[in-house]
Order: structure tokens, then C-alpha cells, then sequence
């Protein structure tokens, strides 16, 4: 990875944030896949098993209604779409 270049009165504000970004830099070259956001993002981050299986319903039905587009490219767009196509197909409760 390339050096970052961070202006001093943030590094002086936040001196972990290098070191924050260098992490999630790791995390997002890491996910390739839907099972790599199953993996990496819903396991262990200590949801309920009722929040896991919906989040991760949710999550696939967004993988499969973009094609399988890897993740990190999904824009706020896509999401509205699927918002809106899935409005059209459940109660707005479960919505």
C-alpha cells in the first residue's frame, strides 16, 4: 500500500488514524465475494442469531439483485433501487 498523507492537525486529533485506515484498507481488499461480507462483517460482531439471519438475508438478497457485484462497489444508487423493487414485493412492516 502507498503511504498515506495525513495533514498534521489530524494526525495530532486522531493519532490512531493511520493505523485505522491501513485496517480497513486490509478488511475491503480482503472481500471478494458475498461470503466474504457473511465472513469478515456479520459473524462475531456479536448480533443475535435473529438479527444475523435477518441482516444476512438482507445482505444477500442486495448481492443477488446487483448481479453479484463485488461488494465494495455497490453505490448508494443500487441500494435505493433495491429499496424501491423490494418495496413493491413485501409489507411495508417487513420493508
Amino acid at each position: 500500500m502507498n503511504d498515506l498523507v495525513i495533514p498534521s492537525n489530524l494526525s495530532k486529533q486522531f493519532p490512531r488514524l493511520e493505523q485505522i485506515i491501513k485496517q480497513a484498507a486490509g478488511l475491503f481488499d480482503s472481500i471478494h465475494s458475498f461470503g466474504d461480507v457473511e465472513t469478515l462483517l456479520l459473524r462475531g460482531a456479536g448480533l443475535s442469531p435473529h438479527t444475523y439471519r435477518c441482516y444476512l438475508a438482507a445482505v444477500r438478497q442486495l448481492y443477488e439483485f446487483t448481479n453479484g457485484l463485488y461488494p465494495l462497489q455497490i453505490t448508494p444508487g443500487h441500494i435505493e433501487t433495491f429499496y424501491d423493487d423490494l418495496a413493491k414485493r413485501v409489507d411495508r412492516n417487513t420493508l
